[in-house]
């Protein structure tokens, strides 16, 4: 009973940190002023995948500077893992100098995405 109750409050502790972590941008690097890309690493069959495009597609329309470019991981694996993708959807945030500076695994916010994205833009 002791190790059931032991192992049920592990996994719940998991659980939430996962979720936490689920969707928020990171810092990763300071970053250089200029335009920024949202590179979008998704999977055709990923519903969360869609969400994070829709998203990435209203900050690009309503901030200037930004464009979003969406890569299939199964065609660009090299990429992927070049990037440290080890899931979809995973969002970075590229600046001019082709650093990325933000990250996001999971579907960020819309309103935090364009903070950030606006950060950069006028860092």
């Amino acid at each position: 009973m002791i190790v059931a109750l032991g192992v049920l409050v592990g996994a719940t502790v998991l659980g939430l940190l996962w979720r936490a972590r689920t969707g928020r941008l990171r810092v990763v690097a300071g970053s250089s002023v200029g335009p920024v890309t949202l590179l979008q690493f998704s999977s055709p069959t990923c519903a969360p995948c869609d969400r994070l495009r829709a998203v990435c597609e209203t900050v690009a329309s309503e901030v200037s500077g930004v464009r979003h470019v969406e890569v299939d991981v199964a065609e660009s694996l090299d990429q992927a893992r070049a990037y440290g993708v080890w899931r979809v959807p995973t969002l970075l945030v590229v600046d001019a100098a082709g650093q990325v500076v933000r990250r996001s695994s999971g579907v960020p916010d819309a309103g935090e995405l364009r903070a950030a994205v606006r950060e950069v833009v006028s860092a």
